[in-house]
């Protein structure tokens, strides 16, 4: 199956239904050479879920597709930034932290305060940043999280916001 993520051509087949259900809105019908090809095996599946006692197959396999895909995007001036991503007027916010400290709970005071706005949230955990020609861009991808809030959509960052959690 082959996805546009990150103005890029993805292909992989997802066995599970997570890591489908996630990938639906990136799908693509075009018959384009892909830039990335991802091929899991079942075997690394299982050696993640086994290493792992929180993870289950389902969840092992999603992983292994969002580390590999952020691996190869290194390649294409990318990367990933673990941050909640708003998006207010085309232009891209993120806020970087700690897991717990408070990222998904910025971004939604963000939108519920810039409502008039019409914010949204791009990617809220792992959205990826490709330095263009004409700016530097935030992307929606698959792979966001335990909440699975993205949006298949892209927007020049204007600023990157790094939070911390007072005492």
């Amino acid at each position: 199956m082959k996805y546009k993520i990150a103005d890029l051509t993805v292909e992989y087949n997802a066995k599970y239904e997570m890591t489908q259900k996630r990938s639906e809105k990136y799908k693509i019908k075009e018959n384009k050479k892909a830039d990335i090809s991802i091929n899991i095996s079942d075997e690394k599946i299982e050696e993640l879920e086994k290493k792992h006692e929180i993870n289950t197959l389902e969840t092992s396999e999603y992983m292994l597709i969002g580390t590999y895909f952020y691996r190869k995007l290194l390649s294409y001036n990318g990367c990933m930034l673990h941050s909640s991503a708003v998006v207010i007027n085309n232009e891209a916010y993120l806020f970087s932290a700690d897991p717990g400290t408070g990222k998904s709970t910025h971004t939604s005071l963000w939108l519920k305060h810039l409502a008039e706005k019409n914010p949204y949230i791009i990617n809220d955990d792992k959205p990826a940043i490709r330095i263009m020609e004409d700016g530097i861009y935030c992307y929606g991808t698959p792979f966001s999280g335990k909440y699975d809030i993205n949006e298949n959509k892209k927007a020049k960052i204007k600023a990157i916001c790094f939070i911390e959690q007072s005492k």
